[in-house]
């Protein structure tokens, strides 16, 4: 068996080539991440300019179809209880590792800052699987 690792362009700079203060990405704009066969998934983050004083915060929807999302956020452990926040001073930011449970996850970033934008914002999904 060979294990396989896949990083896959979930939100795109062109949609985000700037989330304004306060702003937060929408569902529609995130391509599904497929966890059907995944045994291991994580995010990075990438951004041009991110101030050092600037917080994101991620959060997952699950889809059991890919087509309909929850509502609400979804928290497979205590690392995502109210979504995963990081202050993305680095240019790249990995996640904590997200269990494969549902069988599609979409991902919503907010940008907590009261008045600095983030530019270029890029969010990749690794995921792993073994076949």
């Amino acid at each position: 068996m060979s294990v396989q690792k896949t990083a896959t362009k979930i939100i795109n700079e062109t949609d985000y080539a700037t989330l304004g203060h306060g702003a937060t990405t929408s569902l529609a704009n995130c391509t599904a991440i497929d966890l059907s066969k995944a045994t291991q998934c994580v995010l990075q983050l990438y951004a041009d300019t991110v101030p050092a004083d600037v917080t994101l915060t991620f959060q997952l929807y699950a889809s059991y179809d890919g087509t309909t999302y929850d509502g609400t956020p979804w928290s497979p452990n205590s690392d995502w209880s109210s979504g995963w926040t990081t202050t993305a001073a680095e240019e790249v930011e990995t996640s904590p590792e997200i269990p494969p449970l549902p069988k599609y996850l979409k991902v919503r970033v907010t940008n907590n800052h009261g008045s600095s934008d983030v530019t270029n914002l890029r969010v990749y999904a690794i995921v792993q699987t073994v076949g």
